[in-house]
């Protein structure tokens, strides 16, 4: 349950971090929860997103664009500068921003085998987006295992004409940014960033069939070479 973790931890971060890289606490974990002690543990952060994304003036519209964004528990509590470049790339493209209120996607519960959990989290998460896709919103989703959930696994376990048109109107943050370029959207005035990056995608993104979005969209920056790495 990383939102619920990451709720309890984020006003202790600096103690959760310190004690996350123990050596002592670490080999106590492994004994007690079976997390090997030699696993990098992510950091936790001290604000967390939702409580920036509250903070945040938003900046209005400009092009009718409308988008909900769906954040998730890792960028949520452990890498809130991804939700915080996402909003700011949105912004400057002009499009509407709205965050509604949220839960975690479901898939670690659903992966887990916690069904009945798994299922509160499609019901609640599919009642708060299903009107604002009624009003013309899409849902950008920033994490692709949050959005392969609202596009394969809630309409299947739902079976509700809502769970399926929220599915039908979400869109990976990668998708959404490249198909605004294809439309002549994007602002594409980026600084050259001179480099090589090598770029992997995910299985969720694959299993979507998105995984040459991220890819098509660092090519975009003048002086950076992409190559992709397209195994495992």
């Amino acid at each position: 349950n990383q939102e619920l973790i990451g709720k309890l931890s984020s006003p202790i971060a600096p103690l959760a971090n310190w004690a996350l890289s123990n050596g002592l606490n670490r080999r106590l974990m492994e004994f007690v929860v079976g997390i090997d002690r030699r696993r990098t543990m992510p950091r936790i952060a001290s604000e967390p997103f939702p409580r920036w994304m509250k903070n945040h003036k938003a900046k209005p519209g400009t092009t009718g664009r409308k988008v909900a964004l769906f954040s998730g528990c890792f960028t949520d509590y452990y890498d809130p500068a991804v939700g915080i470049a996402a909003v700011q790339v949105l912004e400057r493209n002009g499009v509407t921003i709205v965050y509604p209120p949220q839960r975690c996607c479901g898939i670690p519960m659903l992966s887990e085998g916690s069904l009945d959990k798994a299922l509160q989290n499609f019901e609640y998460n599919t009642r708060v987006l299903a009107p604002l896709v009624k009003d013309g919103y899409t849902i950008v989703v920033l994490d692709g295992p949050c959005a392969m959930t609202f596009r394969q696994e809630v309409p299947q376990f739902l079976k509700s004409e809502d769970a399926r048109n929220v599915g039908f109107r979400v869109r990976d943050i990668n998708q959404y940014l490249i198909e605004m370029h294809k439309r002549k959207e994007l602002d594409t005035a980026f600084n050259p960033v001179e480099g090589k990056v090598a770029y992997h995608a995910s299985c969720a993104a694959k299993l979507q069939r998105i995984e040459t979005s991220g890819f098509e969209l660092l090519q975009l920056i003048p002086g950076l070479t992409v190559e992709r790495v397209d195994k495992g």
